[in-house]
């Protein structure tokens, strides 16, 4: 992890422990490997702001947050501000931002199943830049909250946690 994303999460937690205890296990050393530091969400980045508002939400919520790193779901809905894989004690998810105040409240996320599959489409706000469907052999759980939009890759708990985690802040 660099000097500037440790810096920033020791200060997210010394802040945190100062409001509540239970954050102590949360922030734990995190770890990252070396290919992954090259995709690290860095303060110069369009979600930086976002994305450390999530990551202090988990925190407080206990998680410990090994990694903020770009994703590749940047382009999924047109008018994203960017996308970051977190990387959690608890699993692995991506999280898709709009600038603020747009929201993600009108998405629909449509799910069928073919042959074992897992197709999803969307309709609504905002739109799908993807011109064919996403295709997956597990379930993905989308998460909405506001401007942001989560998605858990075949882990039921995980999405239950975040979806808890969320509506309680």
């Amino acid at each position: 992890m660099s000097n500037r994303m440790l810096l920033v999460y020791f200060v997210i937690c010394l802040v945190g422990l100062h409001a509540t205890p239970r954050l102590a296990s949360a922030c734990q050393s995190p770890t990252c490997n070396a290919r992954e530091l090259a995709a690290e969400v860095k303060p110069d980045s369009a979600i930086y702001s976002d994305a450390v508002d999530l990551a202090k939400t988990l925190i407080a919520r206990g998680f410990v947050v090994k990694c903020m790193l770009h994703s590749t779901a940047q382009g999924m809905f047109k008018g994203l501000s960017g996308s970051a894989l977190y990387r959690t004690n608890r699993g692995d998810f991506q999280a898709l931002f709009l600038p603020k105040p747009k929201s993600f409240d009108a998405l629909e996320v449509i799910e069928e199943q073919k042959n074992g599959r897992f197709i999803y489409s969307f309709r609504g706000s905002p739109p799908p830049w993807l011109a064919n469907p996403i295709d997956s052999s597990r379930q993905e759980y989308f998460i909405k909250q506001s401007n942001r939009l989560l998605i858990v890759h075949g882990d039921a708990q995980l999405a239950e946690t975040l979806r808890q985690v969320l509506s309680s802040s």
